[in-house]
């Protein structure tokens, strides 16, 4: 099958899922700045599964908070509007997906486990450098893989001869997926980011988290999710499909004003943090 047509039936209405409605909602209100903490609670409140899944994480080990946290207004209030805003997105993005991985025989809490981590890392290099923006940065860590998933979706169990060529001949996912499908998950990734109507910025992270010197624009954002992706694969929380792990391009050091000693610092927090992180996201995915 040719990769236009290809295109044409990850894009279909059938094929390609809607924006989960929370993050639609969400997204909405983003564009508002009028936006207050009491609406971002009223959407999240409105789901109740989301709503549980946000609690539980915010009473994780991960944010270590003295108090135990009873709901969505005191979760806003303890984290913030944007860490509470980034937990709600991740759950319902792969909330929405879970149902359509059933049967594959896919390790989907894996995949979600590694994600979630690479957003979680990115966002803590925006945190540590100027040049990005930290809410931005967790967003495109979150979705850099969301391409996998809609292969999965089409694929199937077909997808695991993908996994299995990644692991035989120890090459990368994306080699596996254009072997045997013509397409991969970055191809499925941008693609439903632009059906999804996603920022520009986050459709770049997504086409460009393998390569961000090749990205024109946003090159500082790509950068931050192709080193926490890298970091995150090293430390082995989760899995993303492959256990090949490149060395990191030095341009990406560059683009982000990094040092060596700062890759290091970065590296002894995800270790910090791994148990925390691959405790609760085990929990509720």
């Amino acid at each position: 099958m040719e990769q236009g047509e290809l295109r044409r039936l990850i894009q279909s209405a059938k094929r390609l899922p809607t924006i989960p409605i929370i993050l639609s909602k969400i997204m909405t209100l983003l564009r508002d700045e009028k936006t207050s903490a009491r609406q971002l609670g009223e959407i999240v409140s409105a789901d109740q599964a989301i709503a549980s899944k946000v609690l539980s994480i915010a009473n994780s080990a991960y944010y270590g908070l003295s108090q135990k946290i009873i709901s969505i207004p005191h979760a806003i209030a303890m984290l913030g509007f944007t860490a509470v805003k980034n937990i709600a997105i991740g759950t319902s993005v792969f909330s929405h997906f879970s149902e359509e991985g059933k049967g594959s025989g896919i390790d989907l809490k894996a995949l979600w486990i590694h994600s979630f981590a690479t957003a979680l890392v990115s966002e803590e290099i925006g945190k540590r450098t100027s040049v990005v923006k930290p809410e931005a940065a967790f967003m495109g860590g979150l979705l850099h893989d969301i391409g996998k998933l809609i292969l999965i979706n089409i694929f199937h169990e077909q997808y695991k001869a993908a996994i299995d060529m990644a692991r035989e001949k120890s090459c990368s996912i994306c080699f596996a997926e254009d072997m045997l499908f013509g397409i991969t998950h970055i191809n499925a990734g941008e693609w439903l980011c632009e059906k999804w109507q996603l920022p520009n910025e986050i459709i770049q992270s997504v086409r460009y988290h393998k390569t961000p010197w090749s990205s024109f624009t946003n090159s500082e954002l790509t950068s931050a999710v192709y080193l926490a992706n890298y970091i995150v694969k090293k430390e082995k929380i989760g899995f993303g499909g492959d256990n090949f792990t490149p060395s990191v391009d030095e341009r990406v050091f560059n683009a982000l004003h990094l040092k060596e000693t700062d890759i290091a610092g970065l590296v002894s927090f995800v270790q910090s943090k791994k148990e925390s992180i691959e405790n609760i996201l085990s929990d509720i995915a």
